[in-house]
């Protein structure tokens, strides 16, 4: 996991794939509305959603296999838990078209990070993670998530 402020995103040499998604940040705003985004075929794409935050016994640990996340808000604050996958139970099957497995709320003490217009979340497949946490109280945020096939990262 890696989390910084967009502006800092050139610090990494992660590749092309990295650059095109933060190209793709810079271009959009809280303006931008909810919907799927191409930004290089079924290798790079983004979903702009909209949603209200919740408390932790609300929301769901969950983990990729075959992309990795970097998680930003447009408008407010989320919350996002980071465990490390391995060893823990899924409460789900792997679903393939959705690149998702759910799991169990964990005892180990999640790493937790606070989302907000400007910063990032990347996150890989040993990155658990349990996003739409509310920050204080709940409220309705404005978040996009950009998808990279972990081929595009060289992993």
């Amino acid at each position: 996991m890696i989390t910084d402020t967009i502006a800092n995103a050139n610090s990494y040499s992660l590749g092309p794939a990295w650059d095109k998604a933060f190209a793709f940040l810079e271009t959009i705003n809280a303006d931008t509305a909810d919907g799927d985004y191409p930004i290089d075929g079924k290798s790079i794409f983004a979903i702009v959603m909209s949603y209200e935050t919740k408390d932790p016994d609300q929301a769901k640990f969950e983990a990729h296999k075959k992309y990795a996340d970097i998680q930003s808000t447009l408008v407010g604050a989320e919350g996002i838990a980071v465990v490390q996958t391995e060893g823990l139970n899924a409460t789900t099957d792997y679903e393939e078209d959705r690149d998702v497995t759910f799991y169990n709320t964990t005892e180990t003490i999640p790493t937790l990070v606070d989302v907000y217009p400007g910063s990032f979340a990347y996150l890989l497949p040993q990155d658990c993670h349990m996003p739409q946490l509310a920050v204080g109280a709940p409220q309705m945020i404005k978040k996009v998530v950009v998808k990279i096939a972990l081929s595009e990262l060289g992993l």
